[in-house]
Order: structure tokens, then C-alpha cells, then sequence
């Protein structure tokens, strides 16, 4: 799981560097499916990216702990959507020099109506009187009160889902690592964003010890 993560994105977007969620859900489904398949290690190098097909593949995670041993891995980042895959494993592990958490949601929407208005130009939106929260972030508009509660409503929403996540599966995680901070290494660890500082090779090992595999 290397790179930004989408949903269902193009062969041209996956050729940049996107992780696309449909393939490692179709790679889970088939490690689930495979009677010879004892451990897996998911390998996570990834900022995290948008919320469309995160839940499902966490779950699907989860899910196949249930079958074998499951261990994610750091090498350099594992954040956000990144760290929400790894969160539903056996046992979480990173390399020293690995950032982790940015537990949190956000969405950015730029106000561009001061700009066109010292160009002269101005936006009139008409929209049907029973949708008020219709047409948020129309270029050359500002957010009303009443759209910007909507927002906040929904990233509070996801965030919930995300943090009720990482808590029911990361007992040990501390206040301090859900405010959307992140952390090196051993600092994550004394966090319990991940159970131990390791190399790939490590959680690889492990994970076969985990699963009695010689």
C-alpha cells in the first residue's frame, strides 16, 4: 500500500503513484479465500488520501485478522487513511525514521469571492428555496453559516468512524495520538500507535512465527 490512496482510479493515476482501494480489497478477498495463506504483512508507505473505500478496506483488514496473523508495517509513512488500513491488524510495526497517526479528517475549500470581486466580478447563485446547503464552494462565493455546520457535521461524522476505529482495535492508544498529531518511531509507540519499532524483515518474521509457519 504505496502511495496516495483513492478508490477505483485510473490506469494513468495508479502510473503517478495512487493506491487504488479496489485492488487491496481484491488482494484481502483473495488472501481470505486461500486455504494456504496462514500470515500476511501489509507493507504501508502512504499519507493517507480520500475517505471513499477507506472504511470498507479497514474492515476488510480487520476481518482477515480474524483468519490469520496480520501484521502492518511502516518503512516511512503510514498516516491518516494510510495509518486507519494498518489500525485493524494483528500488530502494527515501524521502522525508527517512520511518521505515523494524523488521526483526523479535514476538507478544504478555497474562498475565491474577494479575488473576483477586485477583478469587478461577482457570483449570483440561485438554487431551489428547500436546498440551503446546495452549491457549497462554487468558485467566487463564500460559505453561509448554515453550509459551513453542514461540513463541520459531516467531517465529525467520519472522523467519529475513523477514531471509534483505531480505539476499538488500539487499546492502548493514548488521547494524545487522536488530535491529529504525528510521530516518529519510538514516540508512536510510547502512544500505542504501533507495538513495536522494527524492520520489514522483522514483521515479516513475526508474522510467520505468529502463525507457526517454519
Amino acid at each position: 500500500i504505496k502511495g496516495a490512496i483513492s478508490y477505483e482510479i485510473s490506469q494513468l493515476e495508479k502510473a503517478c503513484g495512487g493506491v487504488d482501494l479496489a485492488d487491496v480489497q481484491k488482494t484481502l478477498a483473495a488472501l481470505q479465500s486461500d486455504y494456504r495463506v496462514k500470515a500476511a504483512v501489509l507493507d504501508i508507505n502512504s499519507p493517507g488520501g480520500s475517505v471513499t473505500g477507506v472504511f470498507e478496506t479497514a474492515r476488510a483488514v480487520q476481518s482477515l485478522r480474524t483468519k490469520m496473523s496480520v501484521i502492518a508495517h511502516a518503512s516511512r509513512v503510514a498516516a491518516s487513511a494510510g495509518y486507519f488500513l494498518g489500525a485493524g491488524a494483528s500488530a502494527f510495526y515501524a521502522n525508527e525514521s517512520a511518521l505515523l497517526g494524523s488521526i483526523g479528517t479535514y476538507m478544504a475549500i478555497m474562498d475565491k469571492s474577494r479575488a473576483m470581486e477586485m477583478q469587478g466580478l461577482s457570483v449570483d447563485v440561485v438554487k431551489s428555496s428547500d436546498s440551503p446547503i446546495k452549491g457549497i464552494g462554487i468558485p467566487g462565493t463564500s460559505m453561509s453559516a448554515e453550509q459551513r455546520e453542514s461540513l463541520q457535521k459531516q467531517m465529525d461524522h467520519l472522523n467519529g468512524v475513523f477514531t471509534g476505529f483505531v480505539k476499538s482495535n488500539r487499546r492502548a492508544v493514548s488521547d494524545e495520538a487522536m488530535t491529529g498529531a504525528t510521530f516518529y518511531g519510538s514516540e508512536a509507540k510510547r502512544v500505542g500507535l504501533i507495538d513495536s519499532v522494527a524492520s520489514l524483515e522483522t514483521a515479516i518474521r513475526d508474522a510467520a512465527a505468529m502463525a507457526k509457519i517454519r
